[in-house]
């Protein structure tokens, strides 16, 4: 094997290896303490789904690993007036952005995307 084919496949792997080890791992703690319930599945009783949402958001430098759920969906709630958030579906992902940010800052800036899908619901 030619030394430059050696040297490039060295550099491949370790630059893969570097970017599994920027990307890390993540622990998350998730937190909800608003007046209006966040449920994960579905709600007893009858009620009326007001509009279906996507929320993300980038969060960079936070090495808390934490978000408060109704800091991220108060827009959603005081735009439906509902009385919950029902059927939460929370996602912590690393986007290319993040890599990027990630790769470029050795791994301090700590990004990630938060992404918040769920049903803004009215009880009747």
């Amino acid at each position: 094997m030619p030394r430059t084919t050696l040297r490039a496949a060295v550099v491949l792997v370790a630059i893969l290896l570097a970017s599994a080890v920027l990307g890390g791992c993540t622990i998350a703690k998730i937190g909800g303490a608003g007046p209006r319930p966040l449920l994960l599945n579905n709600p007893s009783g009858n009620y009326e789904v007001l509009k279906h949402f996507v929320i993300e958001e980038q969060i960079t430098f936070d090495y808390t690993n934490s978000a408060e759920m109704d800091r991220l969906v108060a827009e959603i709630l005081s735009e439906t007036k509902a009385d919950a958030i029902a059927n939460l579906r929370i996602t912590i992902k690393q986007t290319a952005g993040d890599h990027c940010m990630n790769s470029v800052t050795c791994g301090f800036a700590n990004s990630r995307t938060w992404a918040i899908e769920g049903d803004a619901v009215k009880f009747k």
